[in-house]
C-alpha cells in the first residue's frame, strides 16, 4: 500500500489532478486489485481538496475508484451506506454526478440494504441544483421570444430595445404603442 499521506502531500503540491495524476493514483491504489476502505477515505479526502481537477476524468476515476471498493462483495450493507452517507452529505448537498453514481451504485449491486435504499430515495428527493448559466433549469428564465414577450411586454421603446438585445430579439419585432393623447 502506498504512503498516502505523502502521495496527498504531492498530488496537492502542484494544484491539479491532471491525465498524469491519474494514472499514477491508478498504479499506486489499484496495485493489489482493489481499493480498501483507507483507500477510498483518502480519494474522498481528495476529492474535497483538488481546487482544480482537469476534465472530467478526475470525477470518472474518482467515482469509479469508490464504486469498486463499495461494490467489493457484490452487495451494499448498513455500514457501507453510512459511509456513503457522510461523504455524499459532507457538502450538504446532492449534485448531478452524485445522483449519477447512486443511480450506477444500485444498477450494479446483487444485494442492497433497506438502509441505502433509504439514501437513495433521500438523494433523489434533494432538490437538484439551480444553474446560473443560463441553462435553463429551474428558475431560468423563458426561452421563447413569444412567452418573453407576453410575461415582460415593455411599456417605452427604450425599453422594447434593452429587452430585444438582452434576448438577441431585434427591436422592430415588438409592436409599437400608439400614442392616442
Amino acid at each position: 500500500m502506498p504512503n498516502l499521506k505523502q502521495l496527498m502531500t504531492e498530488l496537492l503540491a502542484v494544484d491539479q489532478i491532471d491525465a498524469q495524476s491519474i494514472e499514477r493514483l491508478k498504479q499506486e491504489l489499484y496495485a493489489d486489485g482493489k481499493i480498501d476502505r483507507a483507500e477510498a477515505d483518502f480519494l474522498v479526502e481528495l476529492h474535497k481538496r483538488v481546487q482544480r481537477p482537469a476534465g472530467p476524468a478526475w470525477e470518472k476515476f474518482f467515482y469509479k475508484a469508490i464504486k469498486d471498493h463499495i461494490l467489493a462483495d457484490g452487495s451494499i450493507d448498513a455500514e457501507e451506506t453510512g459511509w456513503l452517507r457522510q461523504m455524499l452529505y459532507a457538502d450538504g448537498t446532492i449534485d448531478e454526478e452524485e445522483r449519477k453514481f447512486l443511480h450506477e451504485l444500485r444498477g450494479e449491486a446483487r444485494q442492497v440494504s433497506p438502509e441505502f435504499e433509504k439514501l437513495f430515495a433521500e438523494c433523489m428527493a434533494e432538490p437538484h441544483e439551480a444553474r446560473t448559466s443560463g441553462g435553463g433549469g429551474r428558475g431560468s428564465p423563458p426561452r421563447d421570444r413569444h412567452s418573453l414577450y407576453v410575461t415582460s411586454r415593455p411599456r417605452s421603446r427604450r425599453k422594447a430595445r434593452a429587452v430585444a438585445s438582452s434576448a438577441r430579439i431585434r427591436a422592430r419585432s415588438w409592436p409599437r404603442s400608439r400614442n392616442t393623447s
